[in-house]
């Protein structure tokens, strides 16, 4: 016997008969209830609603992408400008104990 998930039925059935319900839909359990071989949905509305989240996921990834690339090309740009260095002043420090000696 093995247990077998559609939406939120779950029904047990016989180890040949498992196949069968994994064609028309059905996941299929572990000893744990943890899905061991899920299925792929076959409804028309299933199949659509995963579609459009898709398709949101896309468009977040695509713009993520897209400000990524502009912060490289910045970044790039900001690498290939000339740098201008300039020495560091060296200051003289005269302290008051050398005039004590």
């Amino acid at each position: 016997m093995v247990d077998v998930k559609r939406g939120n039925v779950i029904l047990t059935v016989d180890d040949e008969e498992a196949d069968k319900y994994f064609e028309k839909g059905y996941s299929i359990l572990d000893s744990f209830g943890n899905i061991a071989k899920a299925s792929v949905p076959s409804e028309k509305g299933t199949l659509q609603k995963a579609y459009v989240e898709m398709q949101e996921q896309l468009k977040m990834k695509d713009a993520e992408i897209a400000s990524l690339k502009g912060q490289v090309e910045m970044l790039l740009a900001e690498m290939s400008k000339p740098k201008t260095t300039q020495q560091p002043k060296k200051t003289v420090n005269k302290s008051t104990s050398d005039k004590e000696e």
